[in-house]
């Protein structure tokens, strides 16, 4: 163990921190930094969902944090701006401010109670998307019946209007979902946090 430390501190403490209970964390964080080690709160630019290690500096876990678990692999290319961040994960809305108060997005803002103001802006179009694009697999799924032959099911599409759609109407159904879908997109992507660094 004390050549590990001397030797590889990095890793050592990286691969502690991992397996260690969150009161120890404070003791392994001091302890690291006596072997030229910093340890670096949670970043989502940076941090993985595990303790990360690499040139004497080690980046918090982000599955660590109370409340957050598990998150599916983030797409780095997105972090061009919290719209774009937002736009290519699926972090429920509780998470996304979990990690806005812990810090994990300074890196990003200047303000966290700035950004925790928007968040609701944010997710009230992340709403819209979903909507529109459950819509749309539903029309083309509705779509490939007609296609098939098939008559289409009251009860399974739970179609209420007393004509059944046909395929022109189904295609415009489709290119107004799409519209609408763009359209919530390009509203997440002007959404303003103040002071957010680009």
């Amino acid at each position: 163990t004390a050549y590990l430390k001397y030797h590889y501190p990095t890793e050592f403490y990286t691969s502690v921190l991992e397996f260690a209970d969150i009161d120890k964390y404070p003791q392994l964080v001091a302890e690291a930094k006596d072997f030229g080690v910093t340890v670096h709160g949670p970043n989502i630019e940076r941090s993985e969902n595990r303790f990360t290690g690499k040139d004497s500096s080690i980046y918090f876990g982000l599955s660590k944090i109370k409340g957050v678990g598990t998150l599916p692999k983030m797409n780095k290319e997105s972090m061009k701006s919290i719209g774009e961040f937002m736009l290519h994960t699926d972090f429920s809305e509780s998470v996304i401010r979990t990690l806005v108060e812990v810090g994990a997005f300074d890196s990003k803002i200047q303000n966290r109670a700035a950004l925790l103001a928007v968040i609701p802006d944010y997710f009230s179009e992340k709403s819209v998307i979903t909507k529109k694009e459950k819509e749309i697999g539903i029309y083309r799924e509705m779509l490939l019946d007609l296609e098939r032959g098939i008559s289409l099911d009251r009860k399974k599409y739970k179609i209420t209007t007393k004509s059944l759609p046909d395929k022109k109407k189904l295609l415009t159904k489709i290119a107004d979902a799409e519209d609408k879908v763009r359209e919530a997109k390009e509203n997440i992507r002007q959404i303003i946090v103040p002071s957010e660094r680009i």
